[in-house]
């Protein structure tokens, strides 16, 4: 345990960031280190309101992910890919140059455990493109929500440890 006469001087010797005990005049330093504080201006701020900022900010950053959710744009399950063909005629230059045909657009889906391609026709490439990136961003911010709401979850969780006290147990007299 280090001592100090104000919260300055530990401050100035890089000490926060562990509980500060006010021992009247004298602050105590606690270097267990489960117990956190900060020093803000001149005033400690506790861990439970270290943990419900986090909590803020987290639930701030979802519902930012949440308004991706929500809006009105169409998706379609899978990714666009490029490929060439080879058409395998004897004489074709993809076979006798080696310059495959296409680029051909495809949508790439797993269905039932394998990977399919289906073609996509060039006068719906657009709005093809278009609504697996719109899959993908949604996938995107439905992946961050579910590790925000864990994270979430887990200062709750923390928080209550924090906030809870044992009663004394009762003694027999």
């Amino acid at each position: 345990m280090i001592l100090a006469k104000n919260a300055q001087d530990l401050t100035i010797k890089g000490l926060t960031g562990h509980k500060l005990l006010d021992k009247g005049k004298i602050f105590c330093y606690n270097m267990v280190s489960n117990i956190e504080t900060l020093l803000k201006d001149g005033v400690f701020m506790d861990r439970t309101q270290q943990y419900i900022k986090k909590i803020e900010r987290l639930l701030e950053e979802r519902s930012k992910l949440e308004h991706i959710l929500l809006q009105e744009k169409r998706l379609i399950k899978g990714s666009v890919i490029t490929r060439f063909k080879k058409c395998g005629r004897k004489y074709c230059r993809c076979v006798t140059e080696n310059q495959p045909h296409g680029p051909y657009l495809y949508l790439s889906r797993n269905i039932e455990g394998k990977t399919r391609l289906k073609r996509i026709k060039p006068e719906e490439e657009a709005w093809v493109v278009q609504y697996a990136s719109n899959y993908r961003e949604f996938r995107k911010a439905r992946e961050r929500i579910v590790k925000i709401n864990a994270a979430i979850l887990d200062l709750i969780n923390t928080l209550e440890e924090v906030k809870s006290e044992n009663y004394p147990e009762d003694t027999i007299d």
